[in-house]
């Protein structure tokens, strides 16, 4: 694989929970589409597409499911090569089951059986993953596996309730952050975090900036932690760098919901 300028590791792995072997039909009559709209049900095609694949080890057909752009930096006959020689698990049967939309990004619930390939003699075991896809000039395509933590978790496991609930806690959070009242915003640090970082260093820290506009591109809540993605349009308020345009900054801010108020705050740990 030294001609190859990216991992070929399989894409868009997505959290996986292994569980006690149990027999497996390797068919896929478990597919529940969430939404029932076409795009989910080319999403539950497509992902059926890329497991049979895996469990024939048909490389050339898998390589199809990295994007365009992905493919054009990676030489075919090394990756089906590589992945012969050196994908870490065999996938011996699966099954398809939940698959969500939401716009350009989708969930598809697999159940699978595997086992290590350096060691064959250990027991087939069967895992449960959600796989993050996203679509792309009208086609889907999983999540590489570096980009999996920009994007949220499947709608089946979230809590919209408690979604609603940080959405408010955060835009209360973003007034006074807009006019950089950073007392007013240290108030939604979670009060556990306040010994560690204390008003002072926070102000310091956020003042360096000045947050001019907000975009939030997604909010997600399980069990009491939280996390809301946001893209903030800031400028710098040193005086010697003022010149400089204001930038677009991506980050994910972690949450969690306070068991003894019930109120959503910042975890800077």
């Amino acid at each position: 694989m030294n001609n190859m300028r990216k991992s070929c590791c399989w894409v868009g792995v997505g959290a996986t929970i292994l569980l006690p072997a149990c027999t497996s039909t390797g068919r896929n009559d478990g597919v529940t589409v969430q939404n029932g709209d076409a795009a989910a049900r080319r999403l539950a095609s497509r992902a059926e597409q890329l497991w049979t694949a895996r469990v024939a080890e048909d490389w050339k057909s898998a390589f199809e499911y990295y994007e365009p752009e992905t493919r054009a930096q990676l030489v075919r006959e090394d990756f089906e090569k590589w992945s012969q020689e050196n994908q870490p698990f065999r996938i011996h049967s699966y099954r398809v089951g939940l698959v969500d939309v939401d716009g350009d990004s989708g969930w598809v619930q697999i159940d699978y059986r595997t086992t290590l390939r350096r060691f064959p003699n250990i027991p087939e075991r069967d895992a449960v993953m959600w796989q993050k896809w996203r679509q792309t000039s009208g086609e889907w395509y999983p999540i590489p596996e570096a980009e999996l933590a920009s994007y949220p978790e499947p709608p089946a496991i979230r809590d919209r309730s408690d979604e609603q609930a940080l959405r408010a806690r955060f835009e209360d959070s973003w007034k006074g952050r807009s006019v950089s009242d950073w007392h007013a915003v240290y108030q939604f640090v979670d009060p556990d975090d306040r010994d560690d970082v204390t008003e002072a260093m926070f102000s310091e820290s956020e003042g360096l900036f000045r947050y001019l506009k907000r975009d939030v591109r997604w909010i997600e809540a399980i069990d009491g932690f939280g996390r809301v993605c946001v893209v903030y349009t800031h400028s710098v308020t040193d005086p010697q760098m003022q010149k400089l345009p204001a930038r677009d900054l991506m980050i994910i801010e972690k949450w969690m919901k306070s068991p003894s108020d019930g109120q959503w705050y910042r975890n800077l740990k």
